[in-house]
């Protein structure tokens, strides 16, 4: 009999994992038999939204009250780091709904007569501190097999915490002790990631992402032809993130699941890969 088994991509595990309230999503996850990811989503993870959870968690420790990690986070908006942002908002999103669902006796059991701000920041910590601990093993859980033929960040851990504040090591590449093999892997894959460039550059509308993963399909083909070193130990191993959806489309031996159908459909018709979009709730 086959099995219907489906590859989540980084944003979609992220969704499914550590968020779990997009409803289309669930539905498809609910129909299939096995889910898949890859190592390479996994650190996609922790040098993103792991990362910035790791970040909120640290900040919320050097406030006082909620309202100042509120005012923290309303300050975020004049940053330009989008994806911080919106960490943080998921971050008070899941709190909120962790938080709405107490009972005021379960509350008073284990806070006695301490004040609402006091109890809510507390709580906020309790939130944050289980789902940047638990962040793996969800997801090891979840999936029934987690690829990494390019033998990236072997051993990648879950999150330290050092006197109730966690490490956000490792962040990068040249934090793994070990050194992986992405350059064998484009050589493996030489043809593939060739008609995904060839398709990207076809395109009559290029964003600022498509652009970018251009330039490193581009960048990364020309060492290989040249045998320049290429690895996560390089001063080059940015390049192999800036073209991560073309990565996951070599990389999945399923249909792809994810909400970002505008950059994986033409990457996934280039090489005949599946691909299968859910739309985000709308309020």
């Amino acid at each position: 009999m086959m099995v219907n088994s489906i590859y989540l991509e980084t944003t979609a595990l992220i969704d499914l994992v550590l968020k779990g309230w997009h409803e289309e999503l669930l539905q498809i996850v609910k129909t299939s038999d096995e889910l898949t990811t890859s190592q390479y989503s996994k650190m996609e993870i922790q040098k993103g939204f792991l990362k910035n959870l790791i970040l909120l968690f640290n900040k919320a420790n050097q406030c006082n009250s909620i309202e100042r990690v509120y005012e923290f986070i309303s300050n975020l908006s004049r940053s330009p780091n989008r994806y911080y942002l919106g960490a943080c908002v998921d971050a008070m999103y899941l709190f909120e709904r962790n938080y709405s669902n107490k009972r005021p006796k379960e509350l008073s059991e284990q806070y006695g007569n301490s004040k609402e701000g006091e109890i809510r920041i507390d709580s906020l910590k309790r939130t944050l501190r289980t789902i940047i601990r638990r962040c793996f093993h969800r997801i090891d859980k979840a999936v029934k097999e987690t690829y990494n033929p390019m033998s990236c960040f072997t051993d990648l851990e879950e999150p330290k915490e050092d006197n109730g504040m966690f490490l956000t090591k490792p962040s990068k590449c040249s934090d793994s002790n070990s050194i992986c093999s992405i350059k064998n892997y484009f050589i493996d894959n030489k043809t593939s990631f060739e008609q995904i460039l060839i398709k990207l550059e076809s395109l009559e509308e290029k964003d600022d992402e498509t652009k970018r993963r251009i330039k490193s399909l581009k960048e990364i083909l020309k060492m290989i032809r040249l045998n320049r070193p290429f690895s996560n130990h390089d001063d080059n191993y940015q390049l192999c993130w800036d073209c991560s959806d073309a990565v996951h489309a070599v990389i999945a031996p399923h249909t792809i699941i994810t909400s970002n159908m505008r950059h994986f459909k033409p990457i996934c018709d280039a090489i005949g890969k599946s691909v299968q979009g859910y739309s985000v709730n709308k309020i």
